[in-house]
């Protein structure tokens, strides 16, 4: 008997399929509904498999008594505020700092002490399930996103597929569908890191805060570099975002929201690294460790971005990540920029969830802006570094706000780069780049 050709078959099917050949666990969501022999659930609006959650709290942290394990559940499944993106924000700092409990001692003393949600050092040690059609009771009607993705019990990801076969269900309808999904069972989304929309053609991903033209594409398993031919955007966006540890160091290290003020925010936009941003940064994070070793040379090497690409969020990812490294023992990270220097360091103090996390400090040094002095420039004073000149080796002219610029600014040559501490060689229209103390060039910037 042909099997009738639907989402469920051509879309869903698949993506269980793929989870599971990661070591995922599957369940049909009817199954954990309430009142099933095998149901997790006392009631359709519950979103959060408590079983599950106290299970993995009870292994990670086994220490803690029954009735605290009760109180860590409790803390994760009643984060409650008006704005979603707010909740979604908070939950998120209880994923992945822990949650604080006082818990007493053998004396009856209380002595605070954090929980693990996740194990991040080590993913195997924790629970990964797939679960299609999941029934939530919301505020109008009953609705069932296509596959859900839970960790511990949590629901990080939701898949919204559409069925390619029909001219009027696009990923955009998934995306809509998302946007109906957010109003009518906001409970899921706090808790949510991943959004996806796709059919076998297309696939994207996003998060809460994400506008259509915000929604990406993933394109690479293992590498940006990946020739995946005969492999749908779906399967490499799946296999990509959802392999174990990828998954966890995105949610990890790869999550910031972005405040829309570096003080008493009222709004957060969250926003997850693209692919390019992801294999990169580990790239440099992985050159950091080998360049940091006894024997290492102390070159990192060059991050190159293009113009619009996102290298301000690649450095915010990057300190996310290499703050946290032992190797590095905590790293003072020091940025070295051209004339929207301000701009960029103020734009890291709104991402509150990578600056407050970083136990030492954040330098912000305007002291020199290093320019590359080539003659060429006079030739192409419009184009080369938006408009700055050189003039007689000393001076710089800014030709956007038509003024010549004095010290602190230095004109250095390449030969004078090279004999930095950093001992890398800048190209000549690079002029914003980043270094830790241990001197090391991380990034720089075209603006060609």
């Amino acid at each position: 008997m042909t099997k009738k050709l639907n989402e469920d078959t051509l879309t869903e099917q698949p993506v269980i399929a793929w989870l599971k050949e990661m070591g995922y666990d599957y369940e049909f969501g009817p199954d954990l509904a309430p009142g099933q022999v095998l149901g997790e659930r006392e009631d359709f609006r519950e979103v959060v498999l408590a079983g599950r959650l106290k299970r993995s709290i009870r292994r990670l942290n086994p220490d803690l008594p029954e009735a605290a394990i009760d109180d860590v559940a409790r803390a994760i499944t009643r984060v409650e505020h008006p704005n979603l993106e707010i909740a979604n924000k908070e939950v998120y700092k209880l994923l992945t700092e822990g949650v604080k409990i006082g818990v007493r001692d053998e004396a009856g003393e209380e002595r605070g002490r954090l929980a693990k949600i996740f194990d991040f050092e080590n993913p195997q040690n924790n629970e990964f399930l797939v679960v299609n059609q999941f029934a939530i009771r919301g505020l109008e009607k009953v609705r069932r996103p296509d596959v859900v993705v839970f960790v511990n019990g949590i629901p990080l990801a939701i898949f919204e597929l559409k069925n390619p076969a029909l001219e009027n269900a696009t990923i955009y309808t998934a995306y809509e569908q998302l946007r109906e999904y957010k109003k009518d069972i906001p409970e899921i989304f706090k808790y949510n890191q991943v959004l996806i929309v796709g059919d076998l053609i297309e696939a994207r991903h996003g998060t809460i805060s994400s506008s259509w033209e915000w929604f990406s594409h993933w394109k690479g398993i293992e590498s940006e570099d990946e020739k995946n031919h005969g492999i749908s955007e779906l399967e490499t966006l799946t296999r990509g975002i959802f392999h174990k540890v990828r998954f966890l160091d995105i949610v990890q290290n790869f999550i910031v929201f972005e405040a829309d003020a570096e003080k008493d925010a009222s709004k957060y936009t969250k926003k997850m690294a693209l692919y390019h941003q992801y294999f990169g940064v580990n790239k440099a994070v992985n050159e950091t460790l080998r360049a940091a070793k006894p024997r290492g040379n102390r070159k990192i090497g060059v991050f190159w971005h293009t113009q619009g690409s996102g290298k301000s969020l690649s450095m915010v990812f990057y300190t996310n990540k290499a703050k946290r490294l032992e190797e590095l023992k905590s790293p003072t990270f020091v940025f070295l920029t051209g004339k929207s220097a301000h701009a960029i360091f103020s734009g890291y103090l709104n991402f509150e969830n990578v600056i407050k996390q970083i136990t030492t400090k954040l330098k912000y040094m305007q002291k020199y802006q290093v320019i590359y002095a080539d003659p060429s420039w006079n030739q192409k004073a419009g184009r080369a570094l938006k408009g700055y000149k050189v003039i007689d080796g000393k001076q710089v002219w800014d030709g956007v706000d038509n003024k010549t610029l004095d010290l602190p600014y230095k004109v250095m040559s390449v030969a004078e780069i090279a004999d930095l501490p950093i001992k890398e060689i800048v190209s000549k229209d690079a002029h914003l780049y980043m270094w830790v103390t241990n001197k090391y060039l991380l990034q720089a910037e075209k603006v060609i």
